[in-house]
């Protein structure tokens, strides 16, 4: 009898194991994305564009690629234009289980002139910039009730109350820098902005998560250049292609698995690509002697639509990409008076860098030797 009762309890465990390791393996790898700001609450503002509507469509392109995985479930934060507290955000990361936390947000500075891709883990840097980028994006926290109960009291704007968060280390910073590294190592070989590096700063919104986390400054908002990466079609697609393979590479290096990546949407650069051609063409085919001035105004790594609304005031805009920057150029008029009266225009609109080209017969030339032919 006890023999019997042996081999059935052995048989009532084995079965127990064998379900419960097929709801292990069921169990799918969690990523929690996290579109900074929304609702009531812009984030950083451009002069053309707000933070929070930029972030949201770069995760949203994010969560789409992964959704290709069936191993990999997606949990967003926010997939519309609301407000969630900084603690919220955090809460659902954790009770999803997640094994990774993302969230994106675009930087800004008073000074136009930063620029740039930097990627944070939690820490206590001491560094007056990190501390400032931390301030800034915590400071929705003073958007909340009772902010004070949420975050220990701390007031986001002061300095000096952030030494308290010395008290969170985090657990999970060697993962966190390791993933932190790979995104900016894809931002770097896909959208191209200035690399800024990886950073510790002490963020409410990954000081209490529960898994490796990380806070992605895509770029800077309130950088004329930047932004219009950060508004583009094409800029959004390679940011969020770049957080993609980031995170297929992070999970096979952290699970021994081996995700193949989905090849990147190519349709938001098509209508490009096929402008810049059909622009190229035109000066090729121009005239063997024919003289033509243009403005060169702006030159990004990633294209730009030349239908973009941005456009619509700037006069017979082309492109031409010339070793990977594509060029955009203005005008196209056989007068030099002309193209100059033009340029001051242009310099109004902001492009303060913009400068004047010369073509003969669709190759460039030097000005001086093109108003020479023209006798002007």
């Amino acid at each position: 009898m006890n023999k019997l009762f042996f081999i059935l309890f052995i048989i009532f465990m084995a079965a127990n194991f064998k379900i419960s390791a097929q709801n292990a393996t069921a169990e799918k790898w969690t990523v929690t994305l996290d579109a900074g700001h929304g609702g009531h609450d812009p984030g950083a503002l451009g002069k053309r564009s707000q933070e929070k509507n930029i972030v949201l469509d770069i995760v949203l392109r994010v969560g789409k690629y992964l959704e290709n995985h069936n191993d990999i479930k997606v949990v967003y934060t926010r997939k519309t234009d609301v407000f969630l507290k900084l603690s919220a955000r955090t809460n659902i990361a954790n009770k999803a289980k997640s094994d990774l936390f993302i969230s994106v947000h675009c930087n800004a500075s008073k000074n136009t002139t930063p620029s740039g891709t930097e990627v944070f883990v939690m820490g206590l840097d001491r560094s007056e910039t990190n501390l400032e980028v931390a301030m800034q994006e915590n400071s929705v926290a003073l958007l909340e009730e009772n902010y004070e109960e949420n975050y220990g009291g701390i007031n986001p704007n002061s300095a000096e109350a952030y030494i308290a968060f010395s008290m969170y280390q985090n657990m999970y910073l060697d993962r966190s820098l390791s993933f932190a590294q790979k995104v900016m190592k894809q931002m770097n070989s896909l959208v191209g902005l200035k690399d800024r590096g990886t950073k510790q700063g002490p963020f409410f919104v990954i000081s209490h998560t529960t898994m490796p986390s990380v806070l992605i400054e895509a770029g800077f908002i309130s950088n004329y250049s930047d932004e219009t990466v950060l508004m583009s079609e094409s800029g959004k697609e390679n940011i969020a292609y770049a957080i993609y393979k980031a995170i297929i590479a992070y999970k096979n290096e952290t699970t021994y698995s081996s995700d193949n990546i989905v090849d990147i949407k190519k349709a938001s650069n098509n209508q490009v690509s096929s402008q810049v051609n059909n622009e190229t063409n035109k000066d090729n085919n121009t005239n063997s002697n024919e003289v033509i001035f243009k403005i060169q105004f702006a030159s990004f790594k990633t294209e730009i639509p030349l239908s973009d609304k941005r456009f619509k005031d700037i006069k017979k805009v082309s492109c031409t990409k010339i070793n990977g920057f594509f060029k955009y150029f203005c005008g196209g008029t056989n007068s030099y008076k002309e193209i100059s009266d033009y340029l001051a225009e242009i310099q109004k609109k902001g492009y303060k860098d913009a400068f004047i080209v010369a073509y003969v017969g669709g190759k460039q030339t030097s000005i001086k030797e093109a108003r020479k032919l023209i006798n002007e």
